[in-house]
């Protein structure tokens, strides 16, 4: 609880401090998205380091001579275990990255500004016409040398099985031709989530596999790509699982 308080008392200092920044950081747009994206990485990095320091977690990331991408856009897919895992990702992805994320997270204050800054997408799964649009949105992005992140199970997952992954999520990168780098995440709904909004120190781990490339498989492999992914990263998480033991 003390670890807690301590962490929203942080926050709040922070959000008093980076509110003027974020507000900046719009207005640079107008002028410079690249120092955009550095505002808004660098508010995200800060943060991010705040909270896992104060969590009391021991961070392990593996894998990530397969995040190099030559200057090319490239599509991150991976399961979602927290709200804490997009802070994790940004931290040790070292290049501009958008998320597609869900729809309600353009409700939250000051975390939406910070994810538009990012240039991130907000989709509405329920929607299907909007969330067409913005795969088309996103595939734009990525054809412009822009890198991206999903999490196609559409929601955290609360077990060591992932959930089913959208088949439209992959449409992203066969439709703008770019690879797939997959990561699997553990731990991270251990430190906050599964226990309210008490932080609980644990072991979290971030693992980003060798890169897919859709392009060469066959039509109706490219039909069950999602799955495929989906084994790849399964089995990732499962090879975690047993370090934890």
């Amino acid at each position: 609880m003390i670890r807690a308080i301590v962490v929203l008392v942080l926050f709040i200092i922070f959000l008093i401090v980076t509110f003027p920044i974020v507000l900046f950081g719009f207005l640079v747009g107008t002028v410079s998205m690249k120092l955009r994206y550095k505002i808004a990485r660098g508010i995200a990095c800060f943060a991010s380091n705040v909270f896992y320091t104060f969590s009391g977690s021991n961070i392990t990331v593996n894998g990530l001579e397969n995040v190099e991408r030559n200057g090319k856009a490239v599509l991150f897919v991976g399961n979602h275990k927290s709200y804490m895992d997009i802070p994790l990702l940004i931290k040790h992805i070292p290049y501009p990255l958008a998320f597609i994320a869900k729809v309600d997270l353009k409700k939250v204050p000051f975390v939406s500004q910070v994810m538009t800054l990012l240039g991130c997408l907000f989709m509405d799964r329920a929607n299907v016409r909007q969330s067409l649009e913005i795969i088309k949105e996103g595939v734009t992005k990525l054809k412009r040398g822009e890198s991206l992140l999903i999490f196609p199970e559409g929601t955290r997952s609360k077990s060591n099985t992932l959930l089913p992954f959208k088949q439209g999520s992959l449409k992203l990168a066969e439709k703008a031709n770019v690879l797939i780098i997959p990561f699997a995440l553990k731990g991270t709904d251990e430190l906050f989530g599964n226990h309210g909004f008490r932080i609980t120190p644990s072991n979290v781990s971030l693992t980003f596999g060798a890169p897919i490339d859709l392009s060469q498989m066959s039509i109706e492999e490219k039909k069950k790509s999602a799955h495929y992914v989906q084994e790849i990263i399964q089995a990732m998480y499962l090879e975690m699982d047993k370090s934890f033991c």
